[in-house]
């Protein structure tokens, strides 16, 4: 680095506070544990000690933070239930990388949760046709998962590509997907001659319903439409996914610190047998295991997943798209290394219930109109208001009393305007206005006098 920049932030950059920063432009490639020398475990210890800063906020961030508490939008709450890996390969240490953003919390690029949620309906397509479902049935569903994520050239050609290997052609990947998905047997590529019964049928019938919605004409009416269509990238914007706190106490994993890191370890057993040029070579147990050490972002963070309309999308085809996503991050997960157990979410009902409304009171403010009317209250008042929240069964269930507002309003009132009545009352068991106004503060997270 150059000289005033090492003089400034000190010999490896240990003093750069900014650990995206660190990450991105401090590493050192080259580093490579060897014996007692551990300088790659050790710069991933100075990195794992850099913490994001407790206030740091995003635009993005706080834009999907508040539309998600006034329930608009394609919104999906997601707890991480196992470690993190997301852009290992985009990093300048070696299988290490992180997305972090510029104030160093983790998020997921909107690319990997289109990924996502695409894996999701592509798997949702091939249990269908795998069930004997109607040809009719099958080309909707092709149509709908067109239109949200869009296709290109090679989508709607069948079969399989080609490679030449010793002299010899192969068979590879699918060309498609869609085709892929349309079978009667997904044994592998010798059900592929079973493959192209459904697929004729069901793709022309699909390109004649997306034909329609993209007001277009095939240009040879005598030929197959769907090789036809021309491209289109899709009717849904699929957002970066960004980690938030939300301070809630119900969630199934307790939250950890904000953009906390975990330093995870693979140990490779047989580096010269994978390292030698030698077809003969044999992986022995004779040599010694190196231990890798490598970043990931920690189990139980939250995240917000967000879809937003495009291209006169339809509320059908958003809310299709919100299961095929959550579908993904549940059944399987997000990012690297998903079959050895990580990146695995939990989206289920108790997590959008209780993040929701997490948010929701964050982002609600004390009413003016009910700061003045207790001003004007004396204590019997103050004390007969609070003592209805003191237990659960008797929480009003309707009413202004019900409101989020009404009831923040109620308990930064007493706490900050009578905090005298409080103080007075708050170890005393027998004291259900004491009780009242404790439950109050723990629900939007109020520090008691």
């Amino acid at each position: 680095m150059p000289r005033d920049t090492r003089t400034l932030l000190g010999p490896g950059a240990a003093k750069c506070d900014s650990r995206s920063l660190y990450l991105d432009r401090f590493a050192d490639p080259g580093a490579k544990d060897s014996g007692d020398l551990h300088p790659r475990r050790d710069w991933f210890n100075t990195l794992h000690g850099k913490t994001a800063p407790s206030s740091a906020t995003g635009g993005g961030r706080e834009w999907l933070t508040q539309v998600a508490a006034n329930g608009r939008g394609g919104i999906i709450f997601a707890q991480l239930q196992s470690r993190l890996l997301v852009n290992m390969v985009g990093g300048v240490m070696e299988n290490a990388g992180l997305c972090l953003d510029r104030f160093g919390l983790p998020f997921i690029p909107g690319s990997a949760v289109k990924g996502c949620a695409r894996r999701m309906a592509i798997q949702d397509l091939l249990e269908r046709s795998q069930s004997n479902r109607s040809s009719e049935e099958l080309a909707t569903l092709l149509n709908d998962i067109a239109l949200v994520f869009g296709w290109g050239n090679s989508d709607w050609k069948p079969g399989r590509q080609r490679r030449r290997q010793r002299g010899e052609w192969i068979e590879t990947e699918p060309f498609s997907d869609f085709w892929w998905a349309l079978a009667d047997d997904s044994g592998g590529r010798s059900a592929d001659s079973q493959r192209h019964s459904r697929w004729p049928e069901v793709a022309e019938k699909a390109a004649a319903k997306l034909f329609k919605k993209l007001h277009a004409k095939p240009r040879e009416l005598d030929k197959l439409l769907a090789p036809q269509l021309p491209s289109f990238a899709g009717s849904l914007s699929f957002l970066p996914a960004y980690s938030i706190k939300t301070g809630a106490n119900a969630l199934p994993l307790a939250e950890p610190e904000l953009g906390a890191l975990e330093l995870d370890v693979v140990t490779c057993h047989h580096c010269d047998y994978y390292a030698s040029d030698d077809p003969s070579e044999r992986a022995e147990d004779t040599e010694e295991p190196v231990p890798v050490v490598f970043p990931t972002i920690a189990a139980g963070h939250v995240f917000i997943f967000a879809m937003l309309p495009l291209r006169d999308s339809s509320r059908e085809l958003l809310s299709q798209a919100r299961t095929w996503l959550s579908g993904g991050l549940g059944t399987f997960g997000l990012g690297a290394k998903t079959g050895a157990g990580y990146g695995w979410f939990d989206t289920g009902d108790k997590v959008q219930t209780v993040v929701l409304g997490s948010l929701q009171r964050a982002s609600v403010k004390p009413s003016h109109v009910l700061l003045g009317e207790f001003l004007k209250w004396d204590d019997r008042q103050l004390r007969k208001a609070a003592a209805a929240f003191a237990f659960a069964a008797l929480v009003p269930k309707a009413g202004r009393e019900a409101t989020i507002e009404y009831r923040l309003t109620l308990a930064k009132f007493i706490l900050e305007n009578r905090t005298a009545l409080f103080l007075r009352e708050k170890n005393h068991a027998g004291s259900d206005f004491a009780r009242g106004v404790k439950r109050l503060a723990q629900e939007f997270q109020i520090l008691l006098p």
